[in-house]
């Protein structure tokens, strides 16, 4: 079977993990006007470090401020948006869907987070000279006191969550065992070119261990024809299943997910089963070989030829036969920078109600944390803790949460019990366009 084959393969029961129910729209290569000026918007309701922080002019090669964005037609149901820290860009879905488009929208505070707390090559504004404030433990800390008061989540039994993590197993196990195929390949064709022209000697040398390689290459064979198979015959599953888990999350289906969540963790055992030997077996294999050609100063280039194993780790998120959600802590399931996350989308958006996976309400404590975030001596999240401050007291006065959320969103200048508030929007215009990444 040729290298070219088996990485198609890989390839295809990967992009399957995108939920084909997410419709994308795809005009030259980069994000439409119309979406440009929504991105545009969702800037200017956050503070001015904006400005200078995230890349505005995409009419030339070089790179402004920390984070740059882009547009991309690929997704999954449970993703919104995402930060890439090796690239320092911020990738926003290109929905064709209004509502799920939207949603992408409200995300970028989340994922502006991220960029600000980056901790991969180029740091992020938290590791600036100027910047001062909480630093990561006390973060940490805060955030983990703070889940002790969001175990909401976790006692409604959410399995959306569960499901999640699920996803991420699959996922996992798809680039795991994707890697095995590829290095399985590598390692026939280092046997064929390095070792076979050796077999002759290495019988009249050693019978018995001559037998060995020839029992293991049948067993390896055998294996890999099987998890080629798999893959030939389990990627339309992966991309079914991952459809339903979406629609059944959207309906709040806890009978749905369980039976699901179940289903991708039978699967897995079974591919565990199957499948999980084989890379020790080559390993074993290759090891077995140079070990013995070094020892008897037969083929001395052989040990420096072999492939190499794949840096993959296969691992999983939680043992979803044996385990149950509402035995986690959501800071377990989320940890401290998720968790910043939600805060800082939450304060931007502005969330009041009940904790959802993605949002929850701020308390007066939470927002004076905010407040200790500065740079060059200004709050770095002014306008969005004043904003969130005034929604507080409206809703303390008996005003609908929702109502109180859309007022406050876009609002630059606003009028309460007589006190006047100016929040002055964001200096931020796209120059060119969004380019796809």
């Amino acid at each position: 079977m040729s290298l070219k084959k088996i990485i198609g393969i890989g390839a295809i029961a990967a992009s399957l993990l995108f939920s084909k129910d997410a419709e994308l729209t795809i005009k030259d290569k980069h994000l439409a006007p119309n979406k440009t000026s929504s991105v545009e918007m969702a800037f200017r309701r956050l503070d001015p470090f904006v400005e200078w922080y995230v890349e505005q002019d995409y009419t030339n090669k070089e790179k402004e401020g920390h984070v740059s964005l882009r547009s991309t037609d690929k997704t999954v149901w449970f993703v919104l948006a995402a930060y890439d820290p090796e690239q320092d860009i911020i990738k926003i879905p290109d929905y064709k869907d209004e509502k799920k488009w939207k949603k992408a929208i409200n995300a970028i505070p989340h994922e502006l987070w991220h960029a600000l707390s980056d901790s991969i090559g180029n740091k992020g504004l938290l590791y600036y000279p100027d910047y001062e404030g909480p630093d990561m433990r006390e973060i940490a800390e805060y955030c983990k006191e703070k889940t002790k008061l969001l175990n909401e989540i976790i006692k409604r039994k959410n399995k959306y969550v569960d499901v999640y993590y699920a996803v991420k197993d699959v996922n996992n196990a798809i680039e795991y065992y994707k890697d095995v195929l590829f290095y399985t390949v590598e390692s026939a064709k280092w046997f064929n070119r390095d070792v076979r022209p050796y077999m002759g000697i290495i019988k009249e040398m050693d019978k018995k261990f001559y037998h060995n390689i020839i029992e293991s290459i049948r067993r390896i064979r055998k294996k890999h024809k099987r998890l080629w198979y798999a893959f030939r015959d389990q990627y339309k599953w992966v991309g079914d299943i991952l459809q339903l888990a979406g629609k059944l999350a959207i309906k709040k289906d806890i009978e749905g997910l369980t039976k699901i969540q179940k289903e991708i963790a039978d699967s897995l055992q079974i591919w565990d089963k199957e499948y999980g030997s084989l890379l020790y077996d080559v390993k074993g294999f290759i090891s077995s070989i140079t070990k013995f050609c070094t020892s008897n100063n037969l083929c001395e280039d052989v040990m420096l030829d072999a492939p190499l194993p794949p840096n993959s780790i296969y691992y999983r998120s939680r043992d979803y036969i044996e385990g149950d959600i509402a035995r986690l802590k959501l800071y377990e399931i989320l940890g401290t920078d998720e968790i910043m996350a939600r805060m800082v989308a939450s304060l931007y958006n502005p969330y009041y109600g009940q904790p959802t996976i993605n949002y929850f309400q701020l308390t007066e404590k939470d927002l004076e944390f905010l407040e200790k975030f500065t740079y060059n001596g200004k709050p770095i999240f002014r306008k969005g803790i004043e904003k969130y401050k005034v929604g507080l007291e409206m809703i303390k006065d008996g005003m609908d949460p929702k109502d109180v959320s859309e007022l406050l969103r876009d609002a630059t200048h606003f009028i309460y019990k007589g006190k006047e508030y100016n929040w002055p929007e964001a200096n931020f215009k796209i120059k060119g366009y969004i380019p796809y990444e």
